[in-house]
């Protein structure tokens, strides 16, 4: 049984990091989204990425913060963007979230539209 075990163990924990990542990427997508619609109600809002966390800020109110599971990263390390009344963001063009086994997840970012692509 131990054997069985050792020979699966591998394959599904790759299985479960990468649903995991997944996962974490249409979280964020569903975030940037959210900032867009809180920025047309309120004012802008900002969006910092760190590499393992993100924020939000409406002026200099923390509005929400939430940290990445624990071996997904973002690339860059660090990243600020400004949602406008707009719908129109400002910062980089992608944000890229990577797992440990070196998978990754792309969310481009059209910023004259304010269009947030998910891309696997």
């Amino acid at each position: 049984m131990g054997i069985l075990l050792s020979l699966a163990g591998p394959p599904l924990s790759a299985g479960l990091e990468n649903l995991q990542l997944r996962t974490t990427g249409q979280r964020v997508a569903a975030a940037f989204r959210a900032g867009q619609n809180s920025a047309r109600i309120n004012s802008n809002v900002y969006l910092v990425v760190n590499r393992n966390a993100l924020e939000f800020f409406s002026g200099s109110r923390r509005m929400q913060s939430w940290v990445f599971p624990r071996g997904v990263v973002a690339e860059p390390e660090s990243a600020t963007f400004v949602f406008f009344r707009s719908g129109g963001i400002f910062g980089p063009n992608e944000l890229i979230l990577r797992n440990q086994r070196g998978r990754r997840i792309r969310l481009a970012i059209d910023r004259a539209k304010g269009v947030i692509r998910f891309e696997s």
